[in-house]
């Protein structure tokens, strides 16, 4: 399970615009991205016009503003949980660099954007599929990001042709992920020949040429139930706490000791630096007994403090249809100065402040919520707010609302079954599935817009 990063929300690092026009293609590029910030990794699953169109948008911004562009792929790299699609974008730049015959930037680009050790066997990996031969550029940046990123931890953790990719429960894989798999560091080093810092590197770049695929640990699994205390007591201490909260079913099923489970529960009770309420609603879900319920419900709580604030006056409404959606909507409702919950259609929901989400959902589960027959947007946006945050397993035609002020729908189900692949017009932004690095992207949107 890989962690998330925390997302700054430094909207002065986002490239600076200056004609109408350019104005006009760089704001699309930001809303395109953004938008898909729920996807995160899964850049197979966008649609494919919004795939291309991203790719376009890229290339036109570079053309226009080389140096603007580069800054926001760095920042899509570092500040979202977008990955994979930032490394779509860095190839996308360097190949019209190239298409220009301009040179600078590129080389820098790709050192810069690739942050992570398995990022380069990624990047090769997506150029030789898309794009063919290698140039120079690109095998020059990979290769000083090699010297930053190759050592004895990297080896062991990414050195397999895993995929490492953050896919979020909404999209599935019931058709496969989509994405070529990274080259080995053997491979990365034989395209890029990387000149080693040191001997301690040397000898890591000798032993990468050498490896084969290791296990892919299921064996390692059935072994758990053979631990005893001692041996669970150090390998939970070794677990990160979304580690911890994406094996709570595990833990139970291998019956982990008693004390063990209460070293779990008072961890995930106090989340870390960037742990957000959308995994503790996920493992919430996810177990089948209550015993980790009450730690649960206070991680999910003070999780909250994670998320940014929303100033002015909110509007949140949800679909009764969708769970998953109802435990964004309420979290984010915490953190707005000023907000008004009701489910699509029907009656207002009674907001205590400081309740953790999880306890809030129980509640909003247990009304009576049903909306009126076809109740979509029509109640909404009537009121003095300065936006208004739609959610619902399927967002239909944008235009059926008339609200003066930003409009933020949220679509939680199948992002395939889109109703439109067009963006929409004038102020709404559609997002397509929910993860906890949606709960940026208001401030994202609103601060990019000042």
């Amino acid at each position: 399970m890989l962690e998330d990063r925390p997302i700054a929300h430094r909207i002065s690092d986002l490239p600076p615009v200056g004609t109408d026009q350019e104005l006009e293609e760089m704001d699309e590029l930001v809303a395109e991205t953004v938008s898909k910030i729920g996807y995160g990794d899964a850049f197979f699953a966008w649609p494919e016009a919004a795939a291309r169109r991203f790719c376009e948008l890229v290339r036109v911004n570079t053309g226009r503003d080389p140096e603007g562009t580069a800054r926001f792929l760095r920042w899509m790299r570092a500040e979202t949980p977008m990955r994979y699609p930032a490394l779509v974008g860095v190839a996308a730049f360097v190949r019209e660099r190239l298409a220009k015959g301009e040179h600078g930037l590129s080389r820098q680009l790709v050192d810069g954007v690739l942050q992570r050790a398995d990022d380069p066997g990624h990047l090769l990996a997506y150029w030789l599929s898309t794009y063919g031969r290698i140039p120079k550029p690109v095998k020059r940046g990979v290769a000083d990001a090699v010297v930053r990123l190759y050592d004895e931890e990297a080896l062991w953790r990414y050195d397999s042709d895993a995929r490492h990719i953050e896919s979020p429960r909404f999209i599935g894989t019931s058709g496969g992920v989509r994405t070529r798999r990274p080259l080995r560091f053997r491979d990365v080093i034989a395209l890029t020949h990387p000149v080693a810092a040191d001997e301690k590197q040397a000898e890591v770049f000798r032993r990468a040429r050498g490896r084969t695929p290791g296990p892919n640990g299921r064996a390692g699994r059935d072994k758990l139930r053979t631990l005893d205390r001692q041996g669970w007591d150090w390998l939970v201490s070794t677990m990160s706490v979304p580690g911890l909260l994406a094996n709570l079913r595990l833990f139970d099923s291998v019956s982990i000791p008693f004390e063990t489970a209460m070293t779990v529960a008072a961890r995930i009770a106090q989340p870390g630096e960037g742990i957000r309420p959308m995994r503790y609603a996920a493992a919430w879900k996810a177990v089948t007994t209550d015993r980790w319920r009450p730690a649960l419900a206070a991680g999910a709580a003070r999780s909250l403090r994670q998320i940014p604030e929303i100033p002015g006056r909110t509007l949140v409404a949800i679909s009764p249809d969708t769970a998953e959606g109802a435990a964004f909507g309420l979290s984010l409702a915490q953190r707005c100065a000023s907000v008004e919950v009701q489910a699509v259609g029907g009656e207002p929901f009674d907001v205590q402040r400081g309740e953790s989400p999880l306890h809030a959902l129980i509640r909003w589960q247990a009304a009576d919520r049903r909306p009126a027959r076809d109740a979509r947007y029509e109640s909404l946006g009537k009121g003095d707010h300065d936006r208004v945050v739609y959610i619902s397993r399927w967002v239909h035609e944008p235009g059926e609302a008339d609200v003066d002020v930003p409009m933020y729908l949220w679509q939680t189900g199948d992002p395939r079954r889109q109703v439109r692949d067009e963006a929409p017009a004038g102020n709404k932004t559609v997002f397509y599935g929910i993860c906890d690095a949606s709960f940026d992207a208001i401030p994202i949107m609103e601060g990019a817009y000042r």
